[in-house]
């Protein structure tokens, strides 16, 4: 008996920069990803010119036919096809790798054509010069907003809350342009610009999947293109706020600096985990945090090393143990946060909604119409809070279930009916 295996038909593969140096990325037709070292992409290629897997066995000497069809079958099942053309098991659906495959709606904003021209237009901004002389005057406005002008409950007061939504979303618009801007500068192509509800909550994301096939630094600098995008923004935002004393502005200025915190935020799948992410040439940073933080406590017990990614220099190394180490400190006290939001959100929503609902009738009535817009987005936040604590729960029980169910499911059942053994 002879096992053949080949590439499903529109397979590319392509370097992959900045990690141990023989790396490559496998992408499939409905454009998932795969990182395998260039070891593994010669063993595949030779099995995709016809070689049988018998043939390559016999350059191993530790592991027999049958081991290396499970080997190449966990580990590379999603991207080839057994001897009869046919797909290994039941495949997942096609991610194309955007942000809007975790939404609950997600629809195209901004066609690709529209991205690709806004962004044609706006890449000057990544020139060096231009850059020096946006953080220079980033840098100008905040320490003129922060120390001069101020962030205090009197200085905000009279904001209306509809303004600082539209200037804020604008502003996210502008964060996701950012990130296309950056990817088409080097010569990639973005896909366009969606909006859809994340758990109930509007956000806007950027399909810049093509961000990959970039160099190590472009990659980073594509990771940071949203945020300074939008602190650009802040700089045209905090100019205006200067000229005409309006509060409304003052709060959008604070609301993109709290936006930029979080997105920077590295313990979340935000800019600032890929930022740390490329920087180190990793591609699963979350997971090669967890397996060293397992390998310390495995050491402890003297049952075994430390186990960090061994390409990394002395500084890339010390970042990464503290990645790991803050980072999972971090998802503990985010998950006591959640705990105190999830009750407050609750009672807002019993208590505050009412109230505020009947404050926007009585505007509505006497013909308020910016103090009703203000009442409007309010209520409307307001709902989106509390209502996201009954569908969060039920995502999350879901997805808890489906864990359950893949850790007791075994693999013989698979395995035995796509080893792809031709006689």
């Amino acid at each position: 008996m002879t096992t053949h295996f080949s590439f499903k038909p529109g397979c590319t593969t392509h370097p992959f920069h900045g990690g141990s140096g023989d790396e490559y990325i496998i992408e499939t037709p409905d454009a998932r990803r795969f990182k395998v070292s260039g070891t593994a992409l010669r063993l595949l290629e030779q099995l995709d010119e016809g070689v049988s897997v018998e043939d390559v066995c016999a350059h191993f000497a530790h592991m027999d036919g049958e081991e290396l069809r499970a080997f190449i079958l966990q580990n590379y099942g999603d991207f080839l096809l057994a001897g009869s053309g046919e797909p290994f098991g039941k495949q997942p659906a096609a991610a194309p790798g955007s942000a809007a495959k975790k939404l609950l709606i997600g629809r195209t904003v901004i066609p690709r054509a529209t991205t690709i021209a806004l962004s044609s237009f706006l890449k000057w901004l990544y020139s060096p010069l231009a850059a020096v002389f946006m953080i220079l005057g980033i840098v100008g406005s905040h320490a003129i907003l922060y120390f001069t002008q101020g962030f205090a409950p009197t200085r905000l007061a009279g904001a209306h809350a509809s303004v600082v939504l539209i200037l804020c979303i604008a502003s996210i618009l502008a964060h996701e342009l950012g990130h296309a801007s950056a990817l088409l500068r080097y010569g990639g192509s973005p896909n366009g610009v969606g909006f859809g509800l994340y758990i109930l909550l509007p956000v806007f994301y950027a399909d810049v999947s093509q961000t990959w096939t970039l160099r190590q630094w472009q990659r980073v600098v594509v990771d940071v293109g949203g945020v300074y995008f939008q602190q650009i923004f802040f700089l045209l935002a905090a100019i205006l706020s200067i000229i005409f004393k309006d509060p409304s502005l003052r709060a959008v200025c604070l609301a993109i600096d709290m936006m930029t915190f979080i997105a920077l935020n590295p313990a979340l799948r935000f800019d600032g985990y890929w930022l740390i992410t490329d920087w180190l040439g990793l591609s699963d940073l979350h997971r090669a945090a967890m397996v060293y933080l397992r390998s310390v406590l495995t050491s402890i017990r003297g049952r075994g090393n430390r186990n960090y990614p061994k390409h990394l220099s002395r500084v890339k190394t010390v970042v990464f143990i503290g990645y790991a180490v803050l980072s999972n400190a971090f998802m503990v006290a985010l998950v006591a946060l959640n705990l105190r939001w999830l009750r407050s959100a609750m009672l807002a929503l019993g208590s505050g909604l009412p109230e505020l609902g009947l404050a926007l009738v009585r505007a509505t009535a006497a013909r308020q119409w910016v103090h009703s817009a203000d009442l409007l987005v309010a209520c409307l936040f307001l709902l989106a809070s509390g209502t996201t604590v009954f569908v969060g729960v039920y995502y999350q029980t879901r997805a808890g279930v489906r864990m359950v169910r893949q850790k007791f499911v075994t693999a013989h059942s698979t395995s035995a009916q796509s080893l792809g053994v031709e006689k």
